[in-house]
């Protein structure tokens, strides 16, 4: 009775599969899961993956240094400067997240960064901290662009002065370790006892002195270097959206020191903050065509856009990187500086930094990459590659986590002609290119071992959804061939059958 039942039972049973198996396919009730998931772990809050990742961050510091091998010709002679790039002396960064407060209300957290630098030797191969370089003096001829701009009268006065601060009074350039060019400070030794014309200046630094000097255990002795106030120090406070509500807003920016723009540029409209901090992306639905993120050391919002799809450490990722298109804003009053209350724009490739940093710094992409031609005037040896020298970002789009990514600047400053200054009385002006930096990493498979396990998770879920419609259609045909079996052998049994009794 069941064996001859079999067929239909599993005929029925196989469509009711094929219909239950047609609705999991289009429906993917796996999904549900899968958001659910993904909502419980990438939110920013404590204990989930997202908040783990977000709040501790190991990161590569990569410091490349402009060597000038000709320093009395270009200052004497007024000739080009020949440059060799020397690095990249690398240096372990972790970025830390302090929580500030927490508002449940709006979905934030208010925080501050720091950022903690070791030098790596073993990533920096035969390079050394205790190597010498030659590269201009930012602090000498930052000083007389400072004089020269905001008092123009007070330049013939104590401009020449200024030469006594420094190791070497005749030269512009400064000879120095790598690690006191960067980090531990050359020595600025203000005496007014000795050099009475220096009096104004040392009474200045005693009041307010910029963010690339620091003061000794000596008086009136000072360290110049670029980066000691970020190694160690606190940036902030901001504040970021948990993704709580809506995990496609987590890790936008929203407030920087209680702002909702950078309070330093012409027109607000254009400071507005927005993107991310470049370290954490959130999840995407789709490819955007750019992605914006907020660097407070440049006081602005940057983008990349879109350029391909690509695979790292077997994820699926989208690459977003830098065009010539980012600096097309420096047509605009954007970023562009007020003097004598006119607005004056930059030449395109760079950006001016003196209210942002406090310092009359000007940052480009490394080798002037994307920068107008008048920038490569004054020096030889740069050589812009758009692989090695654009900012990018690999995000993988199911979790935003970055797969790669590299952020890239250069640091510059205007060499002036000044006949009234010693030092730079026969030097040809332009922008002299000091170092650039490339920050970022790219985890391998160990640390995105939670991002793997979740795409493996979602296969899985993904095949077990098409089981019910797969082994349907199986019993239906499985039902059909028995059916057309039954059929072919009940004629022959009729046959045998009439046989014998004919017999």
């Amino acid at each position: 009775m069941w064996k001859s039942n079999r067929p239909t039972f599993s005929l029925r049973f196989g469509i009711l599969l094929i219909i239950i198996g047609i609705i999991t396919v289009i429906t993917q009730p796996h999904g549900l899961i899968v958001d659910s998931l993904l909502d419980a772990n990438l939110a920013l809050v404590k204990g989930t993956l997202g908040f783990n990742f977000w709040e501790v961050t190991k990161l590569e510091f990569k410091v490349y240094l402009f060597h000038v091998t000709n320093p009395i010709d270009v200052q004497e002679r007024g000739e080009v400067a020949n440059i060799v790039e020397r690095g990249p002396y690398v240096y372990d960064e972790l970025l830390e997240k302090i929580v500030i407060e927490t508002d449940d209300a709006a979905d934030t957290i208010d925080y501050l960064a720091r950022r903690t630098l070791v030098f790596n030797a073993t990533k920096s191969g035969n390079l050394s901290e205790n190597e010498e370089v030659t590269i201009l003096n930012a602090a000498h001829v930052g000083s007389l662009i400072t004089i020269a701009n905001g008092f123009p009268a007070l330049l013939s006065k104590f401009g020449n002065g200024l030469a006594q601060l420094f190791s070497d009074p005749t030269s512009i350039f400064m000879r120095g370790r790598v690690r006191d060019i960067l980090f531990d400070g050359l020595p600025l030794v203000c005496d007014p006892k000795a050099h009475p014309e220096l009096v104004l200046v040392c009474g200045l630094l005693k009041r307010q002195r910029p963010p690339t000097l620091r003061t000794t255990s000596e008086a009136g002795i000072y360290a110049f270097s670029f980066f000691h106030k970020i190694n160690g120090t606190d940036d902030g406070p901001m504040t970021v959206s948990r993704g709580v509500n809506d995990r496609y807003t987590t890790g936008h920016l929203s407030e920087f020191k209680g702002l909702p723009y950078a309070d330093f540029w012409s027109i607000k409209n254009c400071s507005i903050i927005r993107g991310t901090d470049s370290i954490f992306w959130p999840p995407m639905s789709s490819r955007q065509p750019e992605v914006f993120t907020y660097i407070n050391d440049l006081c602005r919002s940057v983008f990349a856009v879109y350029k391909n799809d690509t695979v790292y450490s077997g994820l699926l990722g989208y690459y977003y990187t830098t065009t010539e298109s980012l600096w097309n804003d420096t047509e605009s009053p954007c970023y562009c500086p007020r003097e004598k209350k006119k607005i004056v724009c930059p030449t395109q490739g760079l950006l001016d930094l003196n209210k942002c940093q406090e310092v009359p710094v000007m940052m480009s992409e490394p080798h002037f990459l994307h920068g107008d031609q008048s920038l490569f005037s004054i020096t030889n040896g740069l050589q812009p590659d758009e692989e090695k020298h654009a900012t990018y970002v690999v995000v993988e789009p199911l979790t935003g986590a970055p797969l790669s990514g590299y952020r890239k600047m250069q640091l510059n400053l205007k060499l002036p002609r000044l006949k009234q200054i010693h030092v730079v009385a026969n030097v040809t002006e332009g922008v002299f290119p000091l170092l650039w930096v490339e920050e970022g990493t790219t985890p391998g498979p160990k640390i995105l071992a939670p991002i793997i396990l979740v795409h493996r998770a979602i296969r899985l879920m993904t095949f077990l959804s098409w089981m019910p419609l797969l082994f349907g259609i199986f019993l239906v045909a499985y039902s059909y061939c028995t059916k057309t079996s039954a059929k072919t052998e009940n004629p022959k049994a009729s046959g045998r059958s009439t046989s014998l009794a004919a017999h």
